[in-house]
């Protein structure tokens, strides 16, 4: 982590539980002057357990977060070529709640009176 006046914090990403990830980002925020507050408990999930109390789940695999962040690097690079060539394009977003990536197209229409603007 960096903030714009380049103070850094880093963190080991490995097995960890969701509780121990919590209480080190959180510090690594902390030692940033980067006051953060969050909802502690996960939504959309069956049985949900606040993020600073959860010591249940521990899995991490390195090799299946790097895929997903190359897939979300390429996806916010394609925006950028499509946004600068259609002048619409929009970067790609995490879906919360789910582990998926959404990505906007739409089509603005020129005129109020299109049926594109009466349909909406």
């Amino acid at each position: 982590m960096e903030t714009s006046e380049g103070a850094r914090e880093t963190m080991a990403l490995r097995p960890m539980t969701v509780a121990a990830f919590y209480q080190e980002l959180m510090a690594a925020l902390d030692g940033l002057g980067v006051p953060v507050k969050i909802w502690e408990m996960p939504c959309e999930v069956a049985e949900p357990i606040a993020f600073d109390r959860d010591v249940e789940h521990h899995a991490y695999d390195g090799e299946y977060a790097q895929r997903f962040w190359r897939y979300c690097c390429k996806q916010r690079g394609c925006s950028r070529v499509s946004g600068a060539v259609s002048r619409q394009g929009e970067p790609s977003a995490p879906v919360l709640g789910a582990m998926d990536l959404a990505c906007t197209r739409f089509r603005a229409a020129r005129r109020r009176n299109t049926p594109a603007c009466r349909a909406a």
